[in-house]
């Protein structure tokens, strides 16, 4: 494995996945019920565990990125404090992240606003205040 490899391993922790992956199965199967998780098509069931996916790991490059100035001080060896992942970059990669994981989630609730009053697009709307709870978070909890 390269270095820069390791280097974005190390920044977006995707050793963590398999925590998120089960932690969004069960979150879907108590949501909707354990015995209507069979009754779910491949894709409602597949993409909303990828886009959470996507929004876990791009929380962590924005957690990295917002607590750069601490983490300079505190844990310099950090892969964007240290340099060795440009801060442009990272915030480029997270930003697609959590564009990627809203589109995702977009195309499930159906983008036919006519549709809208019959069902709201509560994914949708999940989807975003899930991308401002975890920027929100990122920003402010080390404070």
């Amino acid at each position: 494995m390269n270095d820069q490899t390791r280097n974005w391993l190390e920044l977006t922790r995707l050793s963590n996945l398999p925590t998120v992956l089960s932690s969004a199965l069960v979150g879907t199967a108590f949501f909707i019920g354990w015995s209507n998780l069979a009754s779910l098509s491949v894709a409602h069931l597949v993409v909303p565990i990828v886009a959470i996916c996507f929004f876990y790991v791009a929380g962590f490059i924005f957690n990295d990125l917002f607590d750069r100035d601490i983490d300079s001080v505190e844990r310099p060896d950090r892969p964007i404090p240290s340099g060795r992942i440009d801060a442009r970059i990272a915030m480029q990669a997270g930003t697609f992240l959590m564009i990627l994981g809203a589109l995702m989630i977009f195309m499930l609730d159906g983008l036919d606003v006519s549709l809208w009053s019959e069902r709201p697009p509560t994914g949708m709307i999940a989807a975003v205040v899930l991308v401002a709870l975890i920027l929100a978070y990122d920003r402010f909890h080390a404070r």
